[in-house]
């Protein structure tokens, strides 16, 4: 279970060999879980919404990511190219999305 909704951490229950014995032993993760990266824009008549990346990366911060990934392959120059960054769950719940 997850210490909290965005924490980076979990804390979790292994088992630890030692010599001929099993003990268990309480050892803290860091949690990866994947974001979609969209990006929505107008074209000559409708949005047009686009699926940039699927990408593992530890929760937080993740409108900061989207747009340093949008910049460092060139899709945006700058934040003056954006006009909002929106963050929802997909229908299943199951993967986080980002929309700049």
């Amino acid at each position: 279970m997850k210490t909290s909704e965005t924490s980076s951490v979990e804390p979790i229950v292994v088992k630890k060999v030692v010599g001929n014995s099993i003990i268990d032993f309480s050892d803290i993760l860091s949690i990866e879980e994947p974001l979609e990266i969209r990006v929505a824009y107008q074209d000559l008549e409708s949005e047009v919404v686009k699926n940039i990346s699927v990408t593992m990366r530890t929760p937080g911060n993740d409108k900061d990511l989207a747009l340093g990934f949008l910049f460092t392959e060139n899709i945006i120059s700058s934040v003056d190219d954006v006009d909002s960054v929106e963050s929802f769950a997909s229908e299943l719940g199951e993967l986080n999305i980002i929309q700049v």
